[in-house]
Protein backbone atom coordinates (compact mmCIF):
# COMPACT_ATOMS: atom_id res chain seq x y z
CA UNK A 1 0.00 0.00 0.00
CA UNK A 2 1.17 3.33 -1.11
CA UNK A 3 0.63 5.98 1.85
CA UNK A 4 2.67 9.49 2.71
CA UNK A 5 2.36 9.14 6.01
CA UNK A 6 1.96 6.89 8.83
CA UNK A 7 0.60 7.21 12.59
CA UNK A 8 2.45 8.46 15.06
CA UNK A 9 2.01 5.00 17.27
CA UNK A 10 3.52 3.16 14.39
CA UNK A 11 6.56 5.26 14.13
CA UNK A 12 6.69 4.96 18.02
CA UNK A 13 6.43 1.22 17.82
CA UNK A 14 8.74 0.71 15.29
CA UNK A 15 11.60 2.99 16.91
CA UNK A 16 10.70 1.82 20.36
CA UNK A 17 11.72 -1.33 18.75
CA UNK A 18 15.34 -0.76 18.04
CA UNK A 19 17.65 -1.51 20.92
CA UNK A 20 20.48 1.31 21.27
CA UNK A 21 21.01 5.00 20.73
CA UNK A 22 18.62 6.96 17.86
CA UNK A 23 19.50 9.79 15.81
CA UNK A 24 15.67 10.93 14.17
CA UNK A 25 15.81 13.67 11.72
CA UNK A 26 12.90 15.10 10.42
CA UNK A 27 13.45 17.33 7.67
CA UNK A 28 10.11 18.87 6.15
CA UNK A 29 8.34 22.36 6.56
CA UNK A 30 6.59 22.43 9.95
CA UNK A 31 8.92 19.85 11.11
CA UNK A 32 8.40 20.19 14.91
CA UNK A 33 4.54 20.30 14.70
CA UNK A 34 5.16 16.70 12.82
CA UNK A 35 5.87 15.51 16.17
CA UNK A 36 2.92 17.43 18.10
CA UNK A 37 4.87 20.28 18.95
CA UNK A 38 3.08 23.68 19.52
CA UNK A 39 4.34 26.39 21.29
CA UNK A 40 6.48 24.50 24.16
CA UNK A 41 8.35 22.69 21.36
CA UNK A 42 11.18 21.68 24.17
CA UNK A 43 8.40 19.96 26.13
CA UNK A 44 6.62 18.32 23.67
CA UNK A 45 9.40 17.24 21.31
CA UNK A 46 10.99 15.80 25.14
CA UNK A 47 7.69 14.13 25.53
CA UNK A 48 7.81 12.22 22.12
CA UNK A 49 11.33 10.87 22.24
CA UNK A 50 10.41 9.72 25.70
CA UNK A 51 7.64 8.20 24.91
CA UNK A 52 10.56 6.03 22.29
CA UNK A 53 12.76 4.90 24.47
CA UNK A 54 12.93 1.89 26.25
CA UNK A 55 14.99 1.03 29.03
CA UNK A 56 17.98 1.29 27.43
CA UNK A 57 17.87 3.02 24.34
CA UNK A 58 16.63 6.70 23.58
CA UNK A 59 15.91 8.34 20.47
CA UNK A 60 17.48 12.38 19.39
CA UNK A 61 15.19 13.99 18.04
CA UNK A 62 16.17 16.76 15.21
CA UNK A 63 13.55 19.05 13.45
CA UNK A 64 14.69 20.81 10.50
CA UNK A 65 12.15 23.88 11.51
CA UNK A 66 9.99 25.05 13.84
CA UNK A 67 6.21 24.18 13.77
CA UNK A 68 5.45 27.75 12.14
CA UNK A 69 7.84 27.90 9.64
CA UNK A 70 9.07 26.61 6.00
CA UNK A 71 12.04 24.27 5.59
CA UNK A 72 14.07 25.86 2.73
CA UNK A 73 15.02 24.22 -0.01
CA UNK A 74 17.35 25.46 -3.24
CA UNK A 75 18.27 23.20 -6.75
CA UNK A 76 21.90 24.31 -6.05
CA UNK A 77 21.70 22.67 -2.70
CA UNK A 78 20.30 19.77 -4.41
CA UNK A 79 18.39 19.36 -1.09
CA UNK A 80 17.32 21.25 1.77
CA UNK A 81 19.47 23.73 4.35
CA UNK A 82 19.19 21.51 7.01
CA UNK A 83 20.47 18.58 4.87
CA UNK A 84 22.97 20.65 3.40
CA UNK A 85 23.86 21.43 7.07
CA UNK A 86 23.84 17.70 8.71
CA UNK A 87 25.60 16.48 5.63
CA UNK A 88 28.44 18.96 6.19
CA UNK A 89 28.46 18.48 10.04
CA UNK A 90 28.69 14.69 9.58
CA UNK A 91 31.64 15.59 6.83
CA UNK A 92 33.53 17.04 9.48
CA UNK A 93 32.41 20.76 10.30
CA UNK A 94 31.17 20.25 13.33
CA UNK A 95 33.78 18.69 15.19
CA UNK A 96 35.77 21.05 17.27
CA UNK A 97 39.17 21.54 16.30
CA UNK A 98 40.52 18.90 19.42
CA UNK A 99 38.17 16.43 19.23
CA UNK A 100 38.68 12.88 17.70
CA UNK A 101 34.53 12.55 17.63
CA UNK A 102 31.57 15.07 16.68
CA UNK A 103 29.05 14.48 19.27
CA UNK A 104 25.02 15.33 19.36
CA UNK A 105 25.51 19.25 20.72
CA UNK A 106 27.94 19.92 18.14
CA UNK A 107 26.08 18.61 15.36
CA UNK A 108 22.91 20.54 16.60
CA UNK A 109 25.85 23.61 17.18
CA UNK A 110 26.95 23.80 14.08
CA UNK A 111 23.60 22.99 11.77
CA UNK A 112 22.11 25.82 13.66
CA UNK A 113 24.00 28.05 12.96
CA UNK A 114 24.55 26.89 9.31
CA UNK A 115 20.97 26.57 9.01
CA UNK A 116 20.57 30.22 10.22
CA UNK A 117 23.23 31.41 7.80
CA UNK A 118 21.88 29.49 4.60
CA UNK A 119 17.71 30.52 5.35
CA UNK A 120 18.60 34.51 6.50
CA UNK A 121 17.65 33.80 9.41
CA UNK A 122 14.11 31.82 8.38
CA UNK A 123 14.47 28.74 9.39
CA UNK A 124 15.09 27.36 13.12
CA UNK A 125 16.73 23.76 13.45
CA UNK A 126 15.68 22.23 17.15
CA UNK A 127 16.81 19.35 19.01
CA UNK A 128 15.28 17.19 21.53
CA UNK A 129 17.38 14.87 23.85
CA UNK A 130 15.35 12.64 26.30
CA UNK A 131 16.79 13.60 29.81
CA UNK A 132 18.02 9.77 30.09
CA UNK A 133 20.53 10.38 26.99
CA UNK A 134 23.83 11.81 27.82
CA UNK A 135 25.86 13.29 24.49
CA UNK A 136 27.24 10.72 22.36
CA UNK A 137 29.40 10.84 19.77
CA UNK A 138 28.01 10.62 16.02
CA UNK A 139 30.72 10.63 13.95
CA UNK A 140 34.41 10.00 14.29
CA UNK A 141 37.61 11.73 12.61
CA UNK A 142 39.16 10.49 9.40
CA UNK A 143 42.70 9.47 10.33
Amino acid sequence: MNRTTIPDTELQQYLGGISGKLLFLFDTCHSAAVIGAKGDFRSDVDKFANELRAAENGVVVFASSTDNQFSHEKDEWKNGAFTKAVVEGFGDQAARPEAQAVLVVDLYSYVSRRVNDLTNGEQSPMLAIPKTVEDFPIAVERQ
